[in-house]
């Protein structure tokens, strides 16, 4: 249900909390910051969840530190989409994801030990923060990155550049 209501929400994460669920998708959903945290709160403790998906969802500020507080307690995630790629017409600029806290993303995936897979189709990062992200997020455990439709220059290029030329490079 690309647009749920809170019932739907509070059924689906009782669901959730209690079946082994590898991959949960919500591309394109529309959800609350309420929801949101709901559905997160269900997962925290899953030690079968993969992957996570949340492909052009809308998220505001506090939907970003849940997120990221959710990642920084569940290990089991590996794989991690939270890509950008169509913007409604009607979405606050504030829901941007250039406008998120990077920083607190890269810290969480620092603290958590890397991630395995991140896809950030769309997120138009500013050079320091991508630089950041290579630098300190990826490098650690990353064998797979998505940075499509990101509008990446020169200088991001030589960045992913000589991450994947490092020798330890996965």
């Amino acid at each position: 249900n690309p647009k749920p209501t809170l019932i739907d929400i509070y059924s689906f994460s009782d669901f959730i909390a209690i079946v082994p669920i590898k991959n949960l998708i919500f591309d394109n959903v529309t959800m609350t910051t309420q929801m949101l945290k709901i559905v997160l709160s269900s997962l925290v403790r899953s030690t079968t969840i993969e992957k996570l998906s949340l492909r052009n969802m809308p998220i505001d500020e506090e939907g970003w530190r849940y997120l990221c507080k959710f990642l920084g307690r569940n290990k089991s995630i590996t794989k991690l989409d939270v890509s950008q790629q169509k913007v409604k017409s009607d979405l606050p600029s504030s829901q941007y994801r250039v406008q998120m806290d990077w920083n607190l993303f890269i810290d969480t995936i620092v603290l958590r030990g890397g991630i395995q897979e991140l896809i950030l189709n769309g997120c138009k990062l500013p050079v320091p923060t991508f630089e950041r992200l290579i630098d300190e997020a990826l490098r650690r455990s990353t064998k797979r990155f998505g940075c499509a439709q990101t509008e990446v220059n020169l200088e991001q290029i030589n960045i992913l550049i000589n991450w994947l030329t490092l020798e330890n490079s996965t």
